[in-house]
């Protein structure tokens, strides 16, 4: 779906409406979760704000469309203002190049102004958020497991991010993947090792990699820990609320 779903009980109380930007997926998880990321958000907030969600691919329209529809809402309640959030954690070209052609495509037919903001993998408090979900298993080594880009700022973003973790750092899409990491690793005399999936939501990628771990773990001798992706929590939600908050508008 790229459908949105306006959440407020008084939309003029805020100058700022928030359009939060997605991928997109086909799974249903997926969409629920979304879904329940976006009312931890509204909940948090603790006071009105028009704030909805838009897939970039896979959705029933095309994202520009999707900023259009939501722009015309808000311009009916009173906004000025749309800001854009997108909800991806590397500089790929999603980010770099979809997301702005689409909100570039919107801007010429909305009747509120436009503003991208920068993605969420840029927060600091995102960052905190991934030391402490590694802080459970203190002495363990550490593997970061992205997604992966082709873009080299995207890899860039990712090594720095593995370096303030003190995390190695493995990919789904790219070289390394996460089984060069961890035999090298072992090779290295780990014992204990924890994998935090720095992705969204569970899913397809998730699942697959939970049962190369189980096979893993019963050809060695090492304890291998997978941790929860960001998900649907207060956390990711509380992350998000304090980039918002940074509007000087709120």
């Amino acid at each position: 779906m790229n459908n949105f779903s306006p959440s407020s009980t008084d939309f003029r109380l805020s100058k700022v409406a928030y359009l939060v930007v997605v991928h997109g997926s086909r799974n249903s998880s997926y969409r629920q979760q979304l879904d329940e990321l976006q009312d931890l958000i509204v909940e948090g907030l603790m006071q009105s704000c028009l704030l909805a969600t838009a897939y970039l691919e896979l959705g029933e329209k095309p994202l520009s469309i999707s900023i259009i529809d939501f722009a015309i809402e808000c311009a009916k309640n009173g906004y000025q203002k749309l800001k854009i959030l997108p909800l991806f954690l590397f500089s790929g070209t999603h980010v770099l190049q979809d997301i702005p052609k689409e909100v570039n495509i919107a801007q010429q037919n909305s009747p509120v102004f436009l503003e991208l903001m920068f993605p969420i993998g840029q927060s600091r408090d995102l960052i905190d958020l991934l030391k402490s979900k590694y802080q459970k298993y203190p002495q363990y080594d550490r593997i970061l497991f992205c997604h992966g880009t082709s873009l080299e700022q995207g890899k860039e973003e990712s090594k720095i991010l593995g370096k303030k973790l003190n995390a190695q750092v493995a990919y789904w899409s790219i070289s390394p993947h996460l089984s060069t990491i961890i035999q090298n690793m072992i090779n290295s005399g780990s014992k204990n090792i924890v994998i935090l999936p720095y992705f969204l939501f569970s899913g397809k990628i998730i699942d697959s990699i939970e049962q190369d771990i189980k096979l893993l773990q019963e050809k060695t001798n090492i304890n291998l820990v997978l941790l929860s992706p960001l998900g649907a929590t207060i956390e990711l939600a509380q992350v998000i609320i304090q980039k918002i908050k940074e509007n000087p508008y709120f």
